[in-house]
């Protein structure tokens, strides 16, 4: 028997709607026949050895004292603290048909961390002691026939197969990595509380300083614009308009420009060159989640929240229904080509939809990628994962198939073509040049709803090298130079993007991050984000070195999956990393502090949030009876007397699950359970992909509520 670890019960779907295996559900189990073999399919949920915030809190690390240079990883395993189980089933295997299991397949996402879960899984229940056959496959393209195709050579041979402990070891690297920034941002907050009595509130992960800095030089950008009026002359011919160009000039300063366009009255152009060219333009590349997710946004006027980046948001939803591949998937524009034959089938079920022809012979090199040489699953674009009928779709789940439609298309179209025609010429000193273009042949544009159109000047091919054409009027144009345009949230994580800061999955929380009132880096006016002083005052202290720290480790991460380092320099020199910017970051806001602490305590006066982050309620603690205090930004219900790091009372309700039961208690159900200790509920079940109604109540030690 195969034991198949994947990351996420979506996976196991994928497995079960491809169609080569044969699937059972019994006892709570996924039994898959292939081949005369049996393979348990098996989701895993989160670290085994996760540690929250409370708990780090609570002294399990001692964060004033960390410094992460001799053991590096701040994770410190407590004997009160017991390792959290991953997954109920693995209770089951592992008495049941642990001695059955004969090979292990790790099938999760390429960020390594789902490695590292699978690896602490197999330690934690000792399937290692009986286990030594264990393949790690990347698991992204859940297109069938590639699915299909490399797990058969995943089974067959295993051989080229990347090293599994390899990549747990990156994926361990890569979580302890980030805790040292949450160890840094506790170490920061207590240094505030101890020194100046005031929480700082700050955050100082490596990619949120990247991103909290892009969103900075964007505003600055915007404020410090030219919005001086500016001039530029236009020449009138019998052959069109031609523009003068002005490099040197001071085009703000309407005498001096005026004065240069009163000189060319009587003049004449002379034509020096004559371009006339046909400019294919290629058709649109793939989507992948965040670049879906934006477009859909700019549309609709949605947030990226519903589109793109909650739980239950709306590509989540058509990619758990079928209709969608795997939404977070880092594309770079192509699809692997052993995908080419399905997508020639949905394209020709989208054509009479459209009413356009196709070309199913058409393969374009830029679109479509060969097979990697690793066994492993390739990155797919986020795009239809299955024949659909439109008629059958209406709203915002419309707008986002007529996207993915539109582009599959034109994937099977020639190519729209341009023909560009350039004229340029001297007078009295100067160039002037005049441009045009039209659609010489319209091709993928046919599906986007091009038109045919002639040049604005239909003389302008008339035009030939040492033609003189005499100016008859000089026109003064007044205009404004553009200015950098705010940030909304689609076309902030384009940029993100565009930077390489973050990934598919992270995108839409940098969002949420910054213009979290409790951490105060910025706000979200009018669909536009704009950092506050605190953002800004962060972002000015904090060097380049610390903001691009990740950035050094990303490419040490690459160098070992390539073989160029081995696990001792990896993991020496991740330390090295790990300790600059841990004391980089110190030095920094300590040689930084006033000014940091000052604009701070403006900030928080300014802040509708200011004087605390709970208030008390009506109610009493279940647990000890005193009052309730409450978050409204984060849901949280807590006793009045849990809110230091040693508190007298760990009463807490989390009013927002997203784990294995996905739910957001309102307030009037919130006080059902305090008054009655119960509620009913419906929650989305992970497991079942199912919602279903649950009852919700208090634990029996009254330290929260559970799920039953």
């Amino acid at each position: 028997m195969v034991l198949c670890l994947t990351e996420k019960s979506s996976q196991v779907e994928a497995f079960k709607s491809a169609g080569f295996m044969e699937f059972s559900f019994f006892d709570g189990l996924n039994m898959g026949t292939y081949n005369n073999e049996e393979y348990l399919f098996v989701p895993l949920s989160g670290h085994i050895l996760k540690i929250d915030d409370d708990e780090v809190i609570n002294n399990i690390i001692d964060v004033n004292n960390f410094i992460p240079l001799n053991e590096f990883y701040p994770l410190v395993k407590s004997e009160e603290k017991k390792a959290k189980k991953p997954h109920s089933n693995l209770s089951k295997i592992t008495k049941t048909y642990l001695n059955q299991i004969d090979r292990v397949l790790i099938m999760t996402d390429p960020d390594r961390e789902g490695a590292l879960i699978g690896k602490e899984t197999l330690e934690y229940y000792n399937i290692l002691d009986n286990v030594n056959d264990i393949t790690y496959v990347d698991m992204n393209n859940t297109n069938p026939s590639a699915l299909k195709k490399a797990f058969d050579y995943a089974i067959d041979t295993g051989k080229d197969c990347m090293d599994w402990q390899d990549m747990a070891f990156v994926g361990e690297i890569v979580r302890n990595l980030n805790f040292t920034g949450r160890i840094t941002s506790f170490a920061i907050n207590n240094y505030f509380s101890s020194k100046h009595n005031t929480f700082a509130g700050m955050s100082v992960g490596t990619q949120q300083l990247r991103a909290l800095h892009l969103l900075v030089e964007r505003y600055k950008a915007n404020k410090n614009a030219d919005t001086r009026n500016h001039y530029r002359i236009k020449l009138h011919t019998s052959n069109g308009v031609f523009l003068v160009e002005l490099d040197g000039e001071d085009t703000s300063d309407k005498n001096k420009i005026q004065q240069i366009g009163n000189s060319f009255l009587g003049n004449n152009i002379s034509i020096t060159d004559v371009s006339n060219k046909l400019l294919a333009k290629k058709s649109p590349t793939w989507y992948d989640g965040s670049q879906l997710g934006a477009e859909i946004s700019k549309i609709t006027q949605k947030s990226i929240k519903e589109i793109f980046s909650n739980e239950n948001s709306l590509l989540q939803t058509m990619y758990e229904k079928g209709i969608l591949t795997y939404i977070r998937g880092e594309a770079k524009g192509k699809m692997p080509t052993e995908n080419f034959d399905d997508y020639v089938k949905i394209a020709k079920s989208l054509a009479p939809q459209y009413g356009i022809q196709i070309n199913t012979e058409l393969q374009k090199a830029y679109l479509w990628r060969k097979p990697n040489s690793k066994v492993k699953v390739n990155h797919t674009p986020t795009t239809l994962a299955t024949q659909i009928d439109m008629s059958k779709y209406s709203g915002i789940e419309k707008v986002a198939l007529d996207l993915v439609s539109k582009q599959i298309l034109a994937t099977f179209m020639d190519e729209l073509v341009n023909r560009v025609v350039s004229v340029s010429g001297g007078i009295a000193g100067y160039k002037a040049v005049q441009k045009d273009s039209k659609i010489h042949s319209l091709g993928w544009g046919v599906v986007y709803g091009k038109s045919q159109k002639d040049f604005v000047n239909k003389n302008i091919e008339k035009i030939k090298e040492q033609d003189v054409l005499s100016v008859k009027e000089v026109e003064l144009e007044e205009y404004k130079k553009p200015k950098p345009a705010l940030y909304t949230e689609a076309t902030f994580i384009e940029d993100l993007k565009r930077k390489k800061i973050g990934n598919e999955s992270t995108y839409g929380s940098y969002v949420d991050i910054l213009t979290d009132k409790k951490k105060g880096y910025g706000v979200l006016e009018k669909g536009k984000i704009i950092p506050t002083k605190k953002g800004i005052a962060l972002d000015e202290v904090i060097t380049v070195e610390i903001r691009d720290v990740l950035k050094y480790f990303e490419e040490l991460s690459s160098d070992f999956i390539e073989g160029k380092v081995s696990k001792n320099e990896l993991f020496d020199m991740t330390r090295k990393i790990s300790y600059k910017f841990y004391t980089d970051i110190l030095k920094v806001i300590d040689e930084n502090h006033q000014k940091l602490m000052n604009t701070f305590k403006n900030n928080s006066k300014n802040s509708k949030n200011s004087s605390s982050f709970f208030t008390q309620i009506d109610y009493k603690c279940p647990k000890c009876g005193e009052p309730i205090i409450k978050s409204e930004e984060k849901k949280i219900f807590k006793c009045s007397k849990n809110k230091s790091q040693t508190p007298e009372c760990s009463f807490v309700i989390f009013g927002r699950s997203i784990k294995f039961n996905i739910y957001t208690l309102s307030d009037s159900e919130i006080e059902e359970l305090l008054t009655y200790g119960t509620v009913k509920k419906e929650v989305y079940n992970v497991k079942s992909s199912l919602k279903i109604v649950k009852t919700i109540k208090l634990k029996e030690d009254k330290s929260g509520i559970e799920v039953v």
